[in-house]
């Protein structure tokens, strides 16, 4: 299922619970016009969702694996960053853990090679 992505603002998010619960993954680079598929960890067996604070669009954001296509601003800024949420509830109060990662996004220009003939 392809859903917008929800926009996120960096100030709407507490993270008090240890960080290394979940992980993001590492920074990312991609070529425009490509899809990125995030490699997110979580070890609280509480729900995750995917969030941005761009507009492009996650495929299953409630996955782990989700895929990110960027959008029209994304590729114009150049990046963008994904956050993975874990809404933490019960046992572990009612908090909100995130972590980001940013995915750059580059035109990837092919250089075509000069040839010389001798």
């Amino acid at each position: 299922m392809v859903t917008q992505a929800q926009k996120v603002n960096s100030n709407d998010l507490i993270s008090s619970i240890t960080k290394s619960s979940i992980s993001a993954g590492a920074d990312a680079y991609i070529c425009s016009g490509s899809e990125f598929t995030t490699s997110g960890v979580n070890h609280t067996n509480i729900m995750t969702l995917w969030r941005t604070t761009g507009d492009g669009i996650f495929e299953n954001p409630q996955s782990l694996q989700a895929i990110y296509t960027p959008g029209e601003s994304d590729l114009a800024n150049g990046n963008v960053s994904l956050y993975l949420v874990v809404f933490a509830m019960g046992g572990y109060g009612n908090e909100i853990i995130v972590d980001e990662m940013i995915l750059h996004i580059d035109e990837c220009s092919v250089i075509n090679p000069i040839i010389k003939e001798f």
